[in-house]
């Protein structure tokens, strides 16, 4: 506003223009306050209101943080304002209640008491100055969590929310290794709990020492399992706790397989991991659980190049519906497909471009497991038995993830469970996708074709293979007795991949040319070691071989 400028004397005629200006001001004051408008030429906002923060969580039952509501005038007047609090949800009380009185330039706290039934998520408040004209308002998002109970029943602990008339919960069987033996919703569980190979669990597995799942060669290699051994012997726990939102295992798995390694049944075998979990609810949805894996070695050896159970899913004999989308153009909200179990053929290695799998009942109820960044393919097998869920009869679904261990590695990595029907949960897998930003933990897949074991070689040979990765391969490189030989060229055509892994890309081939006459003859180990953009390292498992030139 322009005012003239005002004279330098101390005495002030009242014809003065000066005089004649405080007046102007005075008079403007209760129209400002009254909502009258009389002032032509004024800015358009002569009140202005912020709130902070800008989002405010709280969880039912409790009494949120303070939101502070500033209100600014442009003219410094300090008459009170009149304050509402709009878009409240039922059952929601303010302190101080609405309306209240605000006075420009003083912060004015408010808090808000949730009660117990107020539904779960994020609405929007307005905070309006009722009695200026023109009127101001500001927004902020209330975002109503429910309340999660931890605690423990026998060797069982539990981690329960109850929001919007639903009862979600996530135990973990101490006893053995922390290994998840409820996932549920509204007290349909799925997970089976036959023995200590059951449940929702880690596993992990060496490409070099191999595990025969056909039991007919009766080659059990390295085999650590979260819950632990054939016998039922439970891994050991190292340490638990239970804080307000979450449960945390360290668990020293034992192998599965002892009897081979020292082993048998009165006598279990502990292996050379340590398996650290983490489970918590997904707060921003309320049938979500995230489950976070540390996998560390602490052996001196390598375990090369496999595929993991990271995790492996056992159901009860009703959730023989596995559900996924299965075409190439994913995250479009496409039609799904359903395998009903168990297959009256051999299932083959399914194409999940989306990354999840649900298995559910006649329903649609289950349970649903996105695994971000893993590989978008899933097995998926059904094993003949009594039902129930300590009966024999199981459905079984794991992601399809590899990865080597090198001496000392430590890999992480998480797994989401979502309890409840497949639907839902693909929405929320679909919000998740754009919420989180996980890094990626697992390295290519791939294989060595030539040379083959125990193969005579001589002069300059091709070495020759494939690899891919959810992401990129970024190099190949040939090691001869753990030297590095050289970085093999990557990109030729192998279309034949694509036959066990669909939709696999096509210029995946590899080839580097050895030039045998640098080393001497006799035995040498030959090693391809695969990279990603992210750093992560495939170990292939290593061939022997006999130079003779």
């Amino acid at each position: 506003m322009g005012f003239p400028e005002p004279t330098k004397s101390r005495n002030t005629p009242l014809g003065s223009t000066t005089y004649k200006t405080l007046l102007s001001v005075v008079a403007l004051v209760p129209f400002l306050v009254s909502g009258r408008d009389d002032t032509k030429g004024l800015p358009s906002r002569a009140f202005d209101v912020s709130v902070r923060p800008g989002i405010i969580v709280v969880t039912r039952g409790a009494v949120s943080s303070s939101l502070t509501i500033t209100i600014t005038s442009a003219y410094r007047v300090s008459n009170e304002v009149t304050v509402s609090l709009e878009g409240l949800p039922a059952g929601i009380s303010a302190s101080p209640a609405s309306p209240f009185a605000a006075t420009p330039g003083r912060d004015t706290r408010v808090t808000l008491f949730v009660g117990g039934s107020v539904p779960i998520g994020q609405s929007t408040l307005t905070i309006r100055c009722i009695n200026v004209a023109p009127s101001c308002s500001t927004e902020v998002t209330l975002d109503v969590k429910p309340v999660d109970t931890l605690y423990e029943t026998d060797s069982v602990l539990y981690l329960e929310s109850k929001a919007n008339g639903e009862t979600v919960r996530a135990g973990v069987e101490s006893s053995w290794g922390g290994s998840i033996v409820e996932l549920s919703w509204n007290g349909i569980n799925p997970v089976n709990r036959f023995d200590a190979g059951r449940e929702v669990q880690l596993a992990l597995y060496d490409g070099r020492e191999k595990y025969d799942f056909t039991w007919r060669t009766k080659v059990y290699g390295w085999d650590p399992v979260q819950a632990g051994d054939r016998y039922s012997h439970g891994s050991p726990v190292l340490q638990q706790a239970m804080d307000s939102q979450s449960i945390y295992i360290k668990t020293h798995p034992n192998e599965w397989y002892p009897d081979n390694k020292g082993g048998g049944p009165n006598k279990p075998v502990p292996t050379d991991t340590y398996i650290e979990q983490w489970i918590s609810r997904v707060r921003e949805h309320s049938r979500t659980f995230r489950v976070h894996y540390k996998v560390t070695h602490f052996g001196t050896d390598e375990h090369d190049n496999s595929f993991q159970e990271f995790p492996a899913v056992y159901v009860n004999v009703p959730f023989n519906r596995f559900v996924y989308y299965g075409d190439s153009i994913p995250w479009t909200s496409g039609p799904l497909r359903v395998v009903t179990l168990p297959s009256k053929l051999p299932l083959p290695l399914l194409y999940m471009s989306e990354q999840w799998g649900a298995l559910v009942n006649d329903q649609g109820v289950g349970l649903t497991v996105y695994v971000p960044n893993q590989y978008p393919y899933g097995v998926v097998r059904s094993f003949p038995g009594t039902p129930g869920p300590r009966g024999h009869g199981t459905h079984y679904y794991r992601p399809q993830i590899f990865f080597s261990l090198a001496p000392n590695a430590v890999l992480e990595g998480d797994a989401y469970l979502i309890a409840g029907d497949y639907l839902a949960a693909r929405e929320v897998v679909y919000e998740l996708r754009k919420e989180i930003s996980a890094a990626d933990p697992f390295p290519p897949v791939g294989s060595l074709d030539t040379p083959t074991a125990e193969k005579e070689i001589n002069g300059a040979i091709n070495i020759r293979g494939w690899a891919f990765d959810n992401v990129a391969v970024s190099k190949v490189e040939v090691f001869v007795d753990s030297v590095l030989s050289g970085r093999a060229e990557y990109g030729f055509p192998r279309p034949d991949v694509s036959k066990e892994y669909p939709h696999a890309p096509a210029k995946i081939g590899f080839s580097y040319r050895l030039n045998t006459a640098a080393y001497t003859n006799g035995s040498h180990v030959l090693q391809v070691k695969v990279a990603d953009d992210a750093g992560n390292v495939a170990l292939f498992p290593p061939v022997a071989i006999r130079i003779s030139n």
